[in-house]
């Protein structure tokens, strides 16, 4: 397949992302220190391999749905090229507030390859899918949380509230999934003052965009596909957590580790405006835990596991960025 030219600037937003990237593992590093990431990995010894392969095995399978999502040209393209976006964006999503940056990193490197309307509409349709399931799980802590676990009074109104507010905007995704949400991207720029000659030049690129989505929105074998891959991943990082709480010694795994899931997806992005969300997963696990009746600081201890296993993952992302970066673009064979 040959490679898809992208202007300059573009190129040149990989390699401030790279820069972001270094500075931002820099600063977690510094932030935690080699003392805490070593007792985090000791705390769960030779498990902490598998909890970074569940986690690759999440983020792979994500790739997977971005392939899927767009469409014959996903198909005609290999899927290392779409891995090697979702962890190159992972990383920056991880390490850049408001957890959405990276997906200019996506973006960019797909756009070597694919036609660029077809890597936005793949974006889309991609972060509507997982937001979806993401909703199912989050919202299932609730009653399962209820049925095993005595959490207290404010927990419990919490717990519902949450669950409500996520059937609700998971079930509003769905919708926008399949129905498109028109011009109203069009409609946004126009009233945010920019002219009406550049929202006419802008809207048959978005009509593109907006035509490929439908298309993959209406695709029946790609989107069941890209559905499945989506519970899977989510199952995943579920195991995830439920392995981080089985090398801590927590009962009742499953209960656990579907509301630490959710708690910890809830509050990244809630708090996705700070920085490394630094100490805010922290915070909310130590409450958690404390709601539930188990020890507050084993709380803590579950996120610095995880926040070790963060720090992996951007490292890998950014080193991936570093030879996307530097090597040419070339093409791919599926």
């Amino acid at each position: 397949m040959t490679g898809h030219s992208k202007p300059r600037w573009l190129r040149a937003l990989n390699v401030i992302f790279l820069v972001v990237g270094v500075s931002a593992l820099a600063i977690i590093i510094h932030q935690l220190g080699w003392d805490k990431l070593e007792s985090a990995v000791r705390r769960v010894g030779f498990g902490f391999v598998f909890i970074l392969l569940l986690h690759l095995g999440d983020v792979a399978l994500d790739s997977f749905i971005l392939q899927r999502c767009a469409g014959t040209h996903g198909a005609s393209t290999g899927y290392r090229v779409f891995l090697h976006a979702s962890l190159a964006g992972h990383a920056i999503n991880e390490a850049v507030p408001f957890n959405s940056v990276g997906e200019v990193t996506k973006y960019n490197l797909m756009r070597e390859h694919i036609p660029g309307h077809a890597a936005a509409a793949a974006l889309v349709v991609q972060n509507l899918i997982r937001f979806v399931t993401m909703s199912v799980f989050i919202a299932m802590a609730a009653p399962v949380t209820l049925l095993i676990l005595e959490p207290s009074r404010v927990a419990t109104i919490a717990l519902i509230i949450t669950s409500a507010v996520f059937i609700i905007a998971g079930s509003v995704s769905l919708w926008l999934l399949f129905r498109g949400i028109g011009e109203l991207p069009l409609t946004i720029a126009r009233k945010v003052g920019f002219s009406a000659d550049r929202v006419d030049r802008w809207r048959n690129k978005w009509g593109e965009v907006a035509g490929h989505w439908e298309t993959v929105a209406g695709n029946g074998v790609r989107l069941r596909s890209a559905w499945l891959a989506s519970i899977i991943a989510r199952s995943l990082a579920l195991a995830e957590s439920a392995l981080i709480l089985h090398y801590l010694g927590v009962d009742n795994l499953f209960a656990m580790a579907l509301l630490t899931m959710a708690n910890y997806q809830v509050v990244v992005w809630a708090t996705s405006f700070i920085p490394f969300q630094a100490g805010t997963t922290e915070g909310g696990a130590y409450f958690l835990y404390k709601a539930v009746g188990l020890s507050a600081q084993l709380g803590v201890v579950v996120e610095l596991i995880r926040r070790t296993r963060r720090a992996a993952f951007i490292a890998l992302g950014v080193l991936l960025l570093a030879v996307k970066s530097v090597r040419p673009p070339r093409s791919e064979e599926s």
